[in-house]
């Protein structure tokens, strides 16, 4: 209970500060981007440009990084099987792990898949084998990758699982194992946190994003760790009978008259009102701007036959985009 409250303020406190922050983002790299389109190729000021525009690109990682956390980070779910995606990293593993690291595959056959984002699995596949790496002896190392599915609850006796899972019919499963120097029973309570780190140069935001991004799947992490003999991480996703997922090009369908819009803004940060007005402006297109809900309906009133596209802010004092 005590961890559900913790989430949960955690939780209304990073999208609070998620917010704003990424408001204050939008300024910093969206007047950047209408200086580098000014900018001369050749001028000197250009790499100072880029390098404030990657700073600000971090940020935005690190917001999402807090927003995985407490599971609420943007979710771009497919289906897939579970061993198809770790043989698509196995090339980006291998040259994310050191030489002296040995590693080891045991992935099943079964046709069971996962509805999962991609993006964030691979985040969990890639934050656990780092972690496994840093646990091991420098002079050399093993660490065995497996998946696998185990049938639901009312079938097999996991007591990790809570009772909203019961229903589920099967799992699948990854695991990571390593043969490091383990987690002490101790740590095992925090690993887990943010912020918690037993690395000196540690952010503390690896297993914690990996919670995160577990809990917004519906999953479960299960951990078994002796000190001096290793650590194996497993982690069950809920299976689904839906189709495998296939990349569709959606480009033919964004018009190529694009650029005569007329465009209405309406948004009550002024800072990112004036960059997406200065965007626009840059692409020589027609703006109209607003700053609440009620002056854009008086807008849209006076303009109506001149505006073909409205970008809202979705919380706005007076009247919400959605309302708007």
């Amino acid at each position: 209970i005590q961890h559900s409250q913790k989430l949960e303020s955690l939780g209304l406190l990073a999208g609070g500060i998620a917010h704003d922050f990424n408001n204050i983002l939008v300024g910093i790299m969206g007047n950047v981007n209408v200086l580098l389109s000014k900018v001369d190729p050749d001028s000197s000021f250009r790499d100072y440009l880029i390098k404030i525009e990657e700073s600000s690109k971090q940020a935005g990682n690190l917001v999402n990084q807090m927003l995985a956390y407490v599971g609420k980070s943007h979710i771009n779910k497919t289906v897939h099987r579970l061993a198809d995606l770790l043989e698509e990293m196995k090339n980006f593993i291998a040259i994310s792990t050191p030489e002296n690291v040995t590693i080891e595959y045991h992935l099943d056959e079964k046709k069971d898949q996962i509805e999962v984002d991609t993006t964030q699995i691979q985040q969990i596949i890639l934050n656990l084998v780092t972690n496994a790496v840093e646990s091991m002896d420098e002079t050399s190392g093993r660490i065995v990758i497996s998946t696998g599915c185990i049938p639901g609850i009312g079938k097999v006796d996991l007591e990790i699982f809570d009772q909203n899972l019961l229903e589920i019919d099967k799992f699948c499963y990854l695991e990571v194992k390593d043969f490091g120097k383990g987690i002490d029973p101790d740590i095992q309570q925090k690993i887990f946190d943010p912020f918690f780190s037993t690395k000196f140069t540690g952010r503390g935001l690896g297993l914690a994003v990996v919670s995160g991004i577990v809990k917004s799947h519906n999953g479960v992490i299960d951990i078994a760790s002796v000190p001096d003999e290793g650590t194996t991480f497993r982690i069950f996703f809920p299976t689904t009978t839906k189709s495998i997922s296939t990349y569709v090009d959606h480009k033919e369908r964004v018009p190529n008259t694009i650029l005569s819009r007329r465009i209405l803004i309406v948004d009550d940060d002024k800072v990112v009102r004036d960059v997406l007005v200065a965007m626009i402006k840059s692409l020589k297109m027609t703006v109209f701007e607003s700053e609440n809900g009620p002056k854009a309906l008086a807008i849209l009133d006076e303009n109506y036959e001149n505006i073909e596209l409205a970008i809202l802010d979705l919380t706005m004092t007076n009247m919400g985009g959605l309302e708007l």
